[in-house]
């Protein structure tokens, strides 16, 4: 066991003083303060709906140097849940020196190395096309609270455009002095499972929210995300009429199920229903 040295009170206090004073105790006396609000835990249905992030129409500039036109976009949804622990982007983000100061501060994050507690869940399969989002699917159910993040589910499709995969990404790519590069790109449960569990995604960032009532949940889906690791280098170029596709293994279809997987790839959002 480290042995961690222990601190005189009047740094400690200094030190508790000094994040007060910045804002930094802020969300984590609000968590431990008082009883909880009498409504909390109360059961409430939640809508579903999927958006695109950008349109899939729009170029995709990746770090490798091609640039993507997409010309389709799938992806098979299992389920999603709702958590109201904080997603590990929010865990890492507290700075290293307030950790050093006040070590305790930072265990007591609310989201610390795990989701929380569980807050509402959605069910039902969705095979969802990228271009034609936004869409509605099916509703959830849940109970109020804070909503911090959530788990998306991957689950093979039997759709027409999946075949049976969780995601698929079809365009061409192009770079300056490269022969173009028309791509048909799938990433299978096994793909996705390689570096996400059971191809459960955990840890989407939820736009922080107090649920206190019925409202609707929104997926917003980000393919450019999905495509960030590709790198088209030695690939045949194919034809728009046959498409280069990939087997498990090769280089693009790893890449692209790592994006697929990617945290930053989803976001949620909640929007209470309107009273009349």
């Amino acid at each position: 066991m480290t042995h961690v040295p222990s601190r005189p009170l009047h740094w400690t206090l200094f030190a508790a003083s000094l994040l007060a004073a910045t804002g930094v105790l802020a969300p984590w006396l609000s968590a431990c303060s008082g009883a909880e609000d009498a409504t909390t835990g109360r059961r409430v249905t939640l809508a579903t709906e999927f958006s695109a992030h950008r349109p899939l129409t729009q170029p995709v500039v990746l770090a490798s140097g091609w640039t993507l036109e997409l010309s389709g976009g799938w992806l098979g949804v299992g389920s999603l849940h709702y958590f109201d622990g904080a997603p590990p982007i929010a865990r890492r983000a507290t700075p290293a020196w307030q950790q050093w100061l006040l070590p305790s501060v930072a265990h007591a994050h609310p989201g610390h190395d795990q989701s929380g507690s569980p807050l509402g869940e959605m069910l039902s399969p969705s095979a969802l096309d990228v271009a034609d989002l936004p869409l509605a699917g099916a509703a959830g159910a849940g109970v109020t609270g804070v909503y911090r993040s959530a788990r998306l589910t991957l689950a093979p499709s039997g759709a027409p455009e999946l075949d049976g995969a969780v995601a698929r990404l079809v365009g061409v790519a192009t770079k300056p002095e490269r022969e173009p590069v028309h791509f048909d790109l799938s990433a299978g449960f096994e793909d996705v499972a390689a570096s996400a569990t059971s191809a459960k995604i955990e840890g989407c960032p939820f736009d922080e929210v107090e649920v206190k009532g019925d409202g609707t949940i929104t997926l917003s889906v980000d393919v450019s995300v999905w495509a960030s690791l590709l790198d088209f280098e030695g690939v045949a170029p194919g034809s728009s009429a046959a498409p280069t596709r990939f087997v498990s293994g090769d280089r693009p279809r790893i890449a692209f199920a790592l994006g697929v997987a990617q945290l930053s790839a989803y976001r949620l959002t909640f929007t209470p229903t309107k009273t009349p």
